[in-house]
C-alpha cells in the first residue's frame, strides 16, 4: 500500500478532468487559457473533502502514523468548511475504499492499495497528467475510486472521460508487473447516494487511446478543431464570451414559431429543452460581466457597478449579549428558542436514539412535483395515484 509523494497541485492544459470538454471541443482547451481559474466555494469545499478522505484511507491502511494522521486532521477541521456531515460522509467512503481492498485481497494476497497517485498520460496526451483517488490493483484486475463530494450534477462511470484517462495512466503503470485485462471504474459520490460503477476490457481502453484520445489531444494541444456546444460546456471558462456557445442559445429566441394564436405542446417541448442552457448562460454573462467591471474596470455599455443594499449586523456577537447583561436586561429576552432540525438532533443525540425515540414522530412528505427531461432515473409521478390520495379521507 502507498502513497505517490511526487504530485503537483498545478492541472495539466489538457486535464483528464476537463477531458469530457476538450476531446468534443478542442479549441476550448487553448482559448481557456486566457481566462483566470475561478475555484468556487464548491471546488474549495472538496479539496477539504478529498484531504479528509485521504488521510482516514491512509491511517486505516497504516500508510501514515497516527502522529501525522492526528496532525493532518487537526488542520484540516481548521477550515471553514468542514463539519461533521463532511467527516461522517469521508469515514463512509474511507469504509468504501477499505472493504473494496479487502476482498481483492482475499482472491490475490498481495494486492495493492494505492493513494493519491500521479499519472503519467504523455504517452497519449501532451504534457498530459492526472492524479487518481484511489487504486486497487489485483491480478488480472485493476479498480480505480474517483470521489466526486459535489451534489450538484450526478456523475456516471460509464464512458466516463476522465476516468478512462485515469485507467490508461493507471494501466500503463502497473503493466511492468500485473498482467491487467479488466479495468473497472467508480465514481463515489456520497452526496448525491450515487456509486456508479462500470467494467472497460484493457483492449477496448487502448484502442479508445490510439483512435480518440491520442488525435483529438493533438488537435486540442494546438488549439485546433471545431467548436462544438453541449453537455461539456457546462464548466467551461470559456463559456460567457463563446460565440458558438452564444450562436445555440439565440436559436431559442429566433424559433420559427408558427402564426398561430398559442404554442403548439411540440413547441413547448422545444423550448423545454432549452431553458435550463439558456438561463444558465445568461447567468454566466451576468457574473462574467460583473467581474470583469469589478475588478478589471471594463464598461459595458448602458451599464454601471453601484454599492449593493446592505444589512446591519453585530460586530461581535458575544459583546452585545455582554454588554446588555452588565445593563440589566435578561438573557430569556436576548434569544430565541427553537427546536433543533432533524439532522441537528440526530447529531445531538445519536442516530440510534433518534430512530429510538422519534420515529414515529417523523414524517418524510412528497415532494412537490417537477418537470425534468426524461432520462432522469426518478419514476415517473402517477397524476392519477395523487389525486385519489387527496380525496381518499373524504366520505362522499
Amino acid at each position: 500500500m502507498r502513497k505517490n509523494k511526487g504530485m503537483s497541485s498545478k492541472h495539466a492544459l489538457l486535464s483528464p478532468s476537463s477531458a469530457e470538454r476538450w476531446l468534443a471541443c478542442t479549441p476550448s482547451a487553448r482559448l481557456g487559457e486566457k481566462y483566470p481559474d475561478t475555484a468556487g466555494e464548491a471546488a474549495k469545499e472538496g479539496t477539504i473533502a478529498h484531504a479528509l478522505g485521504e488521510a482516514l484511507i491512509r491511517y486505516e491502511a497504516e500508510i501514515i502514523s497516527e502522529e501525522v494522521y492526528l496532525k493532518e486532521i487537526s488542520e484540516i477541521e481548521q477550515s471553514e468548511y468542514y463539519n461533521a456531515d463532511m467527516q461522517e460522509l469521508m469515514e463512509e467512503y474511507k469504509d468504501y475504499v477499505m472493504e473494496a481492498y479487502q476482498v481483492a485481497a482475499l482472491r490475490t494476497p498481495d494486492a495493492e492499495l494505492i493513494i493519491e497517485d500521479r499519472l503519467d498520460l504523455t504517452k497519449w496526451v501532451e504534457g498530459g497528467f492526472g492524479t487518481a483517488d484511489a487504486q486497487i490493483i489485483a491480478d488480472g484486475a485493476l479498480n480505480i475510486i474517483d470521489l466526486k463530494y459535489g451534489r450538484g450534477v450526478r456523475v456516471e462511470a460509464e464512458g466516463n472521460k476522465q476516468m478512462m484517462l485515469y485507467a490508461l495512466g493507471a494501466v500503463e503503470k502497473a503493466k511492468i508487473f500485473y498482467d491487467i485485462k479488466d479495468v473497472t471504474m467508480t465514481i463515489y459520490q456520497p452526496r448525491l447516494n450515487n456509486i456508479s460503477t462500470y467494467l472497460l476490457g484493457v483492449d477496448e481502453l487502448y484502442k479508445f487511446a490510439e483512435e480518440e484520445l491520442k488525435p483529438k489531444a493533438a488537435q486540442a494541444y494546438e488549439g485546433k478543431g471545431d467548436f462544438a456546444v453541449g453537455d461539456h460546456c457546462r464548466f467551461c471558462k470559456v463559456k460567457p464570451r463563446c460565440r458558438a456557445y452564444a450562436d445555440e442559445q439565440k436559436k431559442i429566441a429566433q424559433y420559427d414559431f408558427k402564426n398561430a394564436e398559442e404554442l403548439s405542446d411540440d413547441e413547448i417541448a422545444e423550448i423545454l429543452t432549452k431553458a435550463d442552457d439558456v438561463a444558465s448562460w445568461l447567468k454566466d454573462v451576468q457574473s462574467y460581466a460583473l467581474n470583469v467591471a469589478v475588478n478589471e474596470g471594463k464598461k459595458f455599455k448602458g451599464f454601471k457597478v453601484v454599492q449593493g443594499q446592505s444589512r446591519r449586523r453585530y460586530t461581535n456577537e458575544d459583546d452585545v449579549v455582554s454588554k446588555l447583561l452588565e445593563n440589566g436586561f435578561e438573557e430569556a429576552l436576548l434569544f430565541e428558542k427553537k427546536l433543533l432540525g432533524i439532522t441537528a438532533m440526530e447529531k445531538t443525540i445519536s442516530k440510534k436514539r433518534f430512530t429510538e425515540l422519534l420515529s414515529d414522530l417523523v414524517e418524510k412528505p412528497e415532494g412537490k412535483p417537477t418537470l425534468v427531461v426524461e432520462s432522469d432515473k426518478r419514476p415517473e409521478w402517477d397524476r392519477l395515484g395523487a389525486a385519489k390520495d387527496d380525496f381518499k379521507d373524504i366520505n362522499l
